[in-house]
């Protein structure tokens, strides 16, 4: 895992497998494209959105982006991250981290989050689409 920086000590086989997912040569290439200041098409959008979820959640499975290596990308990952849209939902996702699937939707609710009525979600969580293991 060359080129990936790790927080802690102990990583599970399924991150193990999501990190080995990463492909370094594509943060290359996004390094080369992102722009210095501001967002991909001018004003924050889509594309933006995508790019940094997808950083945000590989830092949940103790990626770093290497600051020296990818420097235009932590700023604008940083950048996104820190947009209200998105920094309004980083105390929902501390609950989350922190609370048992199973009791998640009752402490997000507990936390303010926004909730529709229903839910499709169960006591018991599904497989879903995507198969790492």
């Amino acid at each position: 895992m060359a080129g990936i920086r790790i927080i802690g000590s102990y990583l599970s086989p399924c991150v193990r497998k999501v990190l080995a997912c990463l492909d370094l040569k594509r943060l290359d290439y996004l390094e080369s494209q992102l722009p210095g200041a501001g967002f991909l098409f001018g004003t924050r959008g889509i594309a933006d959105i995508s790019i940094a979820s997808f950083l945000r959640n590989a830092a949940l499975a103790r990626f770093t982006v290497d600051v020296e290596r990818w420097p235009a990308t932590a700023r604008y990952v940083d950048r996104v991250l820190g947009e209200d849209c998105m920094a309004k939902l980083q105390p929902f996702e501390v609950v989350m981290l922190r609370t048992r699937i199973s009791e998640q939707r009752a402490a997000l609710a507990a936390a303010g989050a926004p909730l529709s009525a229903d839910t499709v979600g169960g006591e018991v969580p599904r497989r879903g689409v995507l198969r790492l293991l």
